[in-house]
């Protein structure tokens, strides 16, 4: 399988507060995005759309500093 494909089968569309972003499946059931895309969560949980599904994950790391952009997400129910 190519490349693009693999990526796009990793890839994820999140929705916090109105904001929009996306998150890469990083190891089954973890996600890696920005932290700006969902510091507005707090501890809300992140809404994801994968596959034609809707998900709910928490965050589990935020690292928001000036040189530093990364969250890891954890799903609340593992993907089927």
């Amino acid at each position: 399988m190519q490349l693009d494909k693999l990526l796009q089968q990793c890839t994820l569309r999140l929705s916090v507060a109105g904001d929009r972003g996306t998150g890469f499946f990083v190891a089954p059931g973890w996600i890696l995005t920005c932290a700006h895309t969902v510091k507005k969560a707090g501890n809300l949980p992140v809404d994801l759309f994968w596959q034609d599904r809707n998900y709910k994950a928490i965050i589990e790391k935020c690292q928001a500093e000036t040189y530093l952009d990364w969250a890891v997400l954890r799903l609340e129910d593992p993907v089927p």
